[in-house]
């Protein structure tokens, strides 16, 4: 009986062995090509803005990463975003915000108009032109039929064939992936290569969303009517000759910018911009490289450090030297390491010596493995002095109980307005200020700030000389006075535009003065250091307030709040009492002003501010009075010293001079021997 047991489970392992399936050999992925795409370029000509919906989160049409590869069946297209934004429209294909068309030349292709070529389903296109010409193109988006598929250069394929093309989203990595069988396509090879022409913008039920010049529309790509009446007149043009380009990102080849691509339509002569391909496919092994941040301030004297990212692509595997060339007279610079296999990181370290004259140096850091090369720029400001003065981080709360607006694009972001560090140095030709701000990359430029970036405002109020006001010359902006010890004698506003809207902006005022004065203020930004800067010339404050004195200790009153556009209030997003705020207004204001302090007119927009040592922001912010209307009660802000921290002099020990006290030590102890043995 045992032996008939042993038999049937004999028998039933090895039917088990063959009735099983066996584990499948994964099929290699071959990747044929890939490139990396900036970051915060999602802004078609570069001052496009999304649609006001908030549907449109931003970054959702910013394309980081583009690869082509090959899994043996299928070559895929994958493409990643800074954010997918969801699936608010529930798409079968798990997103429905963006709209992708990639044209492939195998190099046969002729076309140059874009899809739809003589398709009847939709008559709205990308309105550019494809340079490089195309032989087959796919068109993706959240829903398999109808909107998306293969086309040839007469069009779509015939049904049947068209929905061939498998796409998948996956909204955790921001990824898109877009599959078509080789069977059909064929693949490329390095005596047949491809080029591939990306193009990402906003679907519209399968049509591509419609550019308005417009400022508020909850459906359309906004353009903005320039205040200047020059451009407002030459976008109008652009509009009336339908030469405005449809795609919020596109891929370039190296050496070019999306911004220059995408502005070469002519409206006089109603021709479209010419978007080149990327390529060859398959790419040829190589490295990029960055360094971050990409600009430094540096005191004479002393030194500071950048990191220089050194990224591989396509397997490279040479080994890759840097060098820094540009270097001006007392700088020095050291890399650790100096050369690496990438992926690496070296930490470039810049010293500036004492004697070294104040001003901007560019630097070209260098990388090579002897045949390729690539450089990145590094800008650094040399200053004889510099005053650094931090600032606690997550206190960008105002008075205690502000939050950010409820839109998404402030949801899901810390720090926009939270100042971390001030820096105040000078040349001979500028005074600087520097503010770092707690929030990576700054936010982002989802506004098109022509400064780089949109969502912070600064204003500095500085006391250099006897006199002066108490009162910032945007009043109603930030709602506060500033003690009267320390009255500012002129005052400036960074933001991240420089055109003006419902105010000017990144202006100058003097005390004494009726009006800003703008055009003189330089503004620029490093998202990776998350800091703004703003230069103002030396002249401009000689012009208006004379010689000063050289003895005088200056001081300056710091506040940050946010930049508002449409705000009547020289630029500042106003604060209002949670419990008040219609659902509109709890979308773009900040919530969380005190009630009794909103309704007579006291109650402060700002976010941020750097306080003295022993004073506390939030009881600053609070002593308003509500007592008093208007300018009357608003709360008084205390200034901070701008000195420099002067090192203290080392100083040297007392010398103790040893020699002579051991002489001493041991003429006592003979004496006192001798004296000793006389006794015996």
């Amino acid at each position: 009986m045992k032996r008939e047991i042993c038999i049937l489970i004999v028998g039933f392992l090895m039917l088990s062995l063959i009735i099983l399936p066996r584990p499948s050999k994964a099929q290699a992925v071959n990747v044929l090509f890939e490139m990396e795409d900036p970051e915060d370029d999602d802004h078609g000509i570069d001052d496009f803005m999304y649609p006001e919906d908030p549907k449109f989160a931003p970054g959702v049409f910013d394309l980081t990463y583009f690869a082509v590869k090959d899994d043996g069946t299928n070559i895929i297209f994958e493409l990643t975003f800074k954010n997918l934004g969801g699936n608010p429209d529930g798409a079968p294909h798990g997103f429905s915000i963006q709209l992708i068309e990639i044209y492939v030349n195998d190099g046969t292709g002729t076309a140059t108009s874009v899809i739809p070529v003589s398709d009847t389903e939709t008559e709205d296109s990308a309105k550019v032109v494809i340079q490089n010409g195309w032989k087959w193109a796919v068109r993706a988006n959240g829903w398999p039929r109808n909107h998306g598929g293969r086309y040839n250069t007469h069009g779509r394929w015939q049904t049947g064939e068209v929905f061939d093309v498998s796409v998948t989203a996956n909204q955790a990595t921001g990824k898109v992936q877009i599959s078509v069988p080789k069977s059909i396509v064929g693949s490329p090879s390095e005596s047949a290569p491809w080029y591939c022409t990306v193009l990402v913008g906003s679907d519209n039920l399968g049509a591509w969303r419609k550019v308005a010049m417009v400022e508020k529309s909850l459906i359309f790509i906004r353009w903005l009517p320039d205040p200047d009446v020059a451009r407002a007149t030459w976008q109008s043009r652009v509009m009336a000759a339908k030469v405005e380009p449809r795609p919020m990102d596109i891929l370039v080849p190296e050496g070019m910018t999306q911004k220059s691509v995408l502005l070469g339509f002519n409206e006089n002569t109603g021709t479209y911009a010419r978007v080149p391909a990327v390529g060859p496919i398959p790419g040829r092994p190589y490295f990029t490289i960055a360094v971050t941040p990409s600009s430094r301030i540096i005191q004479v004297g002393k030194s500071a450090q950048v990191s220089v990212n050194v990224k591989r692509f396509l397997g490279y595997s040479q080994t890759v030297s840097l060098e820094a060339t540009g270097l001006p007279s007392g700088v020095s610079v050291n890399f650790s390491p100096t050369s690496g296999t990438p992926p690496f990181t070296s930490t470039l370290t810049i010293s500036v010596a004492k004697e070294t004259t104040s001003g901007i140096y560019e630097i070209t850091v260098r990388a090579s493995d002897g045949t390729i090369s690539h450089t990145a720029p590094l800008k650094i400001w040399v200053a004889e002095r510099v005053v650094e003065i931090t600032d606690p981080v997550g206190d960008d709360y105002g008075p205690g109980t502000y939050r950010y607006p409820e839109s998404a694009y402030f949801q899901g972001k810390t720090g926009l307005f939270d100042i971390t560090k001030f820096m105040f140095f000078e040349d001979a030709q500028n005074y600087y200020f520097a503010v770092e701000f707690a929030a990576d990359r700054l936010g982002g430029n989802v506004w098109s700030g022509e400064a780089g970036f949109s969502y912070q405002l600064v204003e500095v109020w500085v006391d250099c000389k006897p006199g002066g006001e108490t009162i910032p010359f945007s009043r109603e902006g930030p709602r506060i006075k500033i003690e009267e010890a320390h009255a500012w004698d002129f005052g400036i506003q960074i933001t991240g535009f420089y055109k003006p809207h419902k105010a000017r902006r990144n202006w100058v005022v003097f005390a004494g003065q009726y009006d800003v004065i703008t055009g003189v203020l330089t503004v620029s930004c490093d998202l990776a250091s998350r800091t703004v800067l703003a230069s103002l010339p030396k002249s401009i404050v000689r012009q208006y307030l004379g010689d000063l004195p050289t003895d005088y200790k200056w001081h300056a009153v710091i506040i940050s709040g946010s930049q508002d556009g449409f705000s009547e209030y020289w630029s500042w997003r106003l604060a209002l009492p949670e419990n008040e705020a219609t659902p509109a207004e709890r979308e773009w204001k900040i919530l969380g002003a005190n009630s009794a302090a909103y309704a007579v007119g006291v109650s402060p927009n700002v976010l941020d501010i750097i306080v003295p040592p022993g004073r506390d922001q939030r009881t600053v912010l609070s002593g308003f009075n509500t007592n008093a209307f208007g300018v009357e009660g608003y709360t008084v802000v205390p200034a901070v010293p701008l000195v420099a921290e002067v090192e203290a002099p080392v100083e040297k020990p007392t010398e103790i001079p040893v020699l002579p006290i051991i002489g001493v030590i041991v003429i006592v102890i003979i004496v006192a021997a001798v004296a000793l043995m006389k006794r015996k």
